[in-house]
């Protein structure tokens, strides 16, 4: 479907647990077999991929890991890291990994740290992380159970959450086996709502992200123009500083309003069409109030009289004067910008959580997929035309 977004999924497990198999299962075609859905890129970095395949109806790009060794863990997680940092949450969404399925032998019934380690660098980063029991058919109800509550111990003891995180218990052995295979549905009911999770976590963090960028381009434009327009002495300074201080209350307002609402709509829509409802909601506070200001001078006796002295001998003593204090004054103006931008900042933290509020009510109301550009022009154009007939009738 040309308006259904690829879903990225990043599949992970140690050596012989069944990764390939459940590839080869949730795609419906072997893919060592058949060389079918060739990996784009190959590399030595213990990654394969990405494979461009489709599961039901819903285009996916899966990245399989080379399975993980006790002998080379140290390269398999510099590899792994290096990975997750240029999918990170600050990287373009169609670079992101919505999905990682982490795969554990659910005949081996035991955790292992190293499952926990992976799991929880996964959760860290803020992507959403699917548990797949694999050959499940080969252990009883009672080593499942002990396997799950196992895997729950080890996420408690490291003060980790885990009621929002799916375990599934598969069979992906061949078709034509007995037991017949189980569990492809609830793995791809599960990936549907962990990609709806992804957003819900990442875009906030993204959007927080953004803002910041914003605030330190203003803060450097603001600092190169007071490098430019700063005087020697403070009482000159005193209509920079009335001016400043109006470019800071424009900017907050700007901030959390225009740039704030412009960033989330252009994040949300990647996600699902954005109606003018939500664009009504996406609206922060911006009433707090920055701590630091500027003080005015006005010159005083003491100083009127340091810089009489200081003109003597004429010419070398006032010049030296004046670019100290010059430096002075420009060391605390920027100052005045650094703090305020430091509490913006701050402030954009603190927000996050209603930005998550925000993200979650509206991928909720809404579809998750993408919408591409020519279907929102053409759905407009349809309905104006709609429109235009019933008025001619």
């Amino acid at each position: 479907m040309c308006d259904t977004p690829i879903c990225n999924i990043l599949l992970l497990g140690q050596t012989g647990v069944g990764k390939s198999s459940l590839l080869n299962y949730l795609i419906g075609e072997s893919l060592a077999d058949s060389r079918i859905g060739k990996p784009v890129t190959q590399s030595k970095s213990g990654f394969v991929g990405p494979y461009e395949k489709k599961i039901g109806s819903q285009q996916v790009s899966i990245t399989d890991s080379v399975g993980l060794e006790a002998d080379k863990r140290k390269d398999w997680f510099n590899n792994f890291n290096k990975l997750l940092i240029q999918h990170d949450v600050t990287a373009p969404l169609e670079q992101w990994y919505h999905v990682i399925l982490y795969c554990i032998n659910c005949a081996g019934s035991r955790i292992q740290d190293i499952d926990c380690d992976i799991i929880i660098k996964c959760i860290e980063t803020c992507s959403s992380v699917v548990v797949v029991f694999t050959k499940a058919d080969q252990a009883t109800e009672e080593e499942t159970e002990k396997l799950t509550s196992s895997l729950k111990n080890c996420l408690r003891e490291r003060n980790v959450p885990r009621n929002s995180m799916p375990i599934i218990c598969i069979c992906n052995s061949s078709p034509k086996s007995s037991p017949p295979q189980f569990g492809k549905e609830e793995i791809l009911s599960a990936i549907t709502d962990a990609w709806k999770k992804t957003a819900s976590m990442r875009l906030p963090v993204l959007i927080v992200h953004k803002l910041k960028e914003i605030i330190t381009e203003w803060e450097n434009i603001q600092i190169k123009d007071i490098s430019r327009n700063i005087n020697a002495f403070g009482e000159q300074n005193n209509e920079l500083i009335e001016y400043l201080e109006n470019e800071m209350g424009i900017f907050k307002n700007e901030l959390f309003q225009s740039h704030f609402r412009q960033i989330t709509m252009n994040l949300l829509q990647t996600y699902s069409p954005c109606t003018p409802v939500i664009q009504n909601e996406l609206t922060i506070n911006n009433n707090f109030i920055h701590t630091f200001k500027l003080e005015k001078k006005n010159l005083t006796g003491p100083e009127l009289v340091g810089r009489v002295f200081a003109s003597i001998p004429v010419g070398i003593g006032i010049g030296i004067w004046g670019l100290v204090s010059k430096s002075k004054e420009k060391e605390r103006f920027e100052q005045a910008i650094t703090n305020f931008a430091d509490e913006l900042r701050i402030e954009c933290d603190k927000q996050q959580e209603i930005i998550t509020g925000i993200i979650q009510k509206t991928l909720k109301t809404r579809k998750l997929k993408f919408i591409p550009l020519w279907v929102t022009i053409y759905k407009s154009l349809k309905k104006l035309w709609t429109l235009f007939i019933k008025r001619k009738k």
